[in-house]
């Protein structure tokens, strides 16, 4: 899956690689490509992202290396491309040696923002807005340095000499300094969880026993040397406590990133975020020609089962035929909670009879499994049967909401018809909705 886009006023052209790449997928990325290239002039710019590719097999090398003989064929000038993984980096580096003439600049970036940004600079616009961007080149690259561990290492090391060439200067104990290991301590622990908050008091408190002992004429040598375990204990205790904190709030924003984009019951995604993919699939089977198919489900009498068997026997219930929906669809379709127990399936490149196929074989193995919970008490398990109303994109007026709208018809005629049904809703531009009945 792709998307390709040629900007002609700044001759520019945008090239987002997914995953699931083939090689029927290759084929028409390159004739894509070299239809887009006819409006460009020498000299262009290629912002490749291929950051969401799985890997580079045989397939998808193949296509890529043909990618860029034809950009090359067609005098690009400038590649701005998206790798985070250094493997993918150097296989791409061997194939731009035999693929790309000298004169070809080629720049790596571990975000599609940070490319676009360099982009921006070699673009038309003004100078206002070139130092905007630079600036915020800037903040990237100062946030994505302060967030590797050798960069961090070194402020560490680093703090710890000045502290110890402070002492030197000053010939004393001074309680300001102690704050300062403290800070150091600190900061290894918000950086490191509590083994770096550790490490980092055993070496303050190494340090402080070195120098107790071999510098007896320091100023407060005796009081501090006094406090020394109390000294230790602070340092121990910070390292520990930071550490635990900075613990607690990697993985509450993990948490709360999945949150924001994904149904924790299930682990479909939420409504907003399976509208917008919805909304760039529908985009991109406008603008390549290509089939889309969504489908609406329902379990039948799920109120039923929630009333009579408790809620906690309908998330088992939800769960599990959650797990049924994923081991049938293929990796390049997208399942999303709508609500409750209704859920939407998006099917991209796909015609309404393989919408169908995938939905009858949900259909066929949730009749064959057992819904098993703890807590139900005089069934041993449970079984469900579900509705479901399919849509298919069949022109370019149509919007996301038509085909949602579309597929909620056909679910109600489903429902309306007995339930435990797959009913198809073609929309069409010329004629009002033709509902067709599969007979499922």
């Amino acid at each position: 899956m792709f998307s390709i886009k040629f900007d002609t006023k700044n001759n520019l052209l945008t090239i987002e690689m997914r995953s699931n790449f083939d090689e029927q997928q290759g084929d028409v990325l390159c004739s894509q490509i070299e239809k887009e290239l006819t409006k460009s002039k020498k000299g262009f710019i290629v912002l490749s992202d291929l950051s969401k590719v799985d890997f580079l097999n045989d397939a998808v090398s193949k296509y890529i290396q043909k990618m860029m003989k034809i950009c090359n064929d067609h005098g690009v000038s400038k590649i701005y491309r998206v790798v985070p993984s250094k493997t993918k980096d150097v296989g791409l580096n061997i194939m731009s040696i035999f693929h790309y003439s000298k004169n070809v600049k080629i720049y790596t970036f571990e975000s599609l923002e940070e490319a676009r940004f360099y982009v921006n600079i070699n673009t038309s616009i003004t100078l206002k807005d070139k130092i905007i961007t630079i600036i915020k080149i800037l903040r990237i690259k100062s946030a994505a340095l302060t967030r590797h561990s050798n960069f961090r290492y070194f402020v560490l090391v680093i703090g710890f000499l000045l502290l110890l060439i402070m002492r030197q200067i000053f010939h004393a104990f001074g309680v300001s300094l102690g704050y300062l290991y403290i800070t150091l301590i600190a900061l290894a622990g918000f950086w490191f969880e509590i083994p770096g908050g550790v490490i980092a008091a055993a070496i303050s408190s190494i340090i402080f026993v070195v120098e107790v002992n071999f510098f007896s004429s320091w100023i407060a040598r005796d009081v501090v040397f006094k406090s020394m375990f109390l000294r230790f204990a602070i340092y121990f205790i910070s390292g520990i406590v930071l550490g635990q904190q900075s613990r607690v709030e990697k993985r509450l924003k993990k948490k709360l990133e999945f949150l924001a984009a994904y149904d924790e019951l299930t682990g479909f995604l939420n409504y907003r975020f399976t509208v917008e993919l919805m909304k760039k699939e529908l985009e991109r089977s406008k603008r390549y020609k290509k089939n889309l198919t969504i489908a609406i489900i329902d379990i039948d009498h799920f109120k039923t089962i929630n009333d009579t068997y408790g809620h906690l026997v309908g998330n088992d219930a939800l769960i599990t035929f959650s797990k049924v929906i994923k081991s049938n669809l293929r990796e390049m379709d997208i399942a999303g909670r709508y609500g409750g127990d209704e859920f939407i399936l998006i099917f991209p490149e796909s015609t309404s009879e393989q919408g169908l196929a995938s939905l009858n074989r949900i259909k066929k193995e949730i009749a064959n499994t057992k819904i098993m919970s703890k807590f139900l008490i005089n069934e041993k398990s449970l079984t469900l049967t579900f509705s479901a109303g399919l849509s298919v994109e069949a022109g370019d007026k149509n919007t996301v909401n038509d085909l949602i709208n579309s597929a909620d018809k056909a679910l109600y005629k489903a429902k309306q018809e007995g339930r435990d049904k797959i009913i198809l809703d073609l929309l069409s531009i010329a004629s009002k909705v033709k509902l067709i009945d599969k007979g499922l």
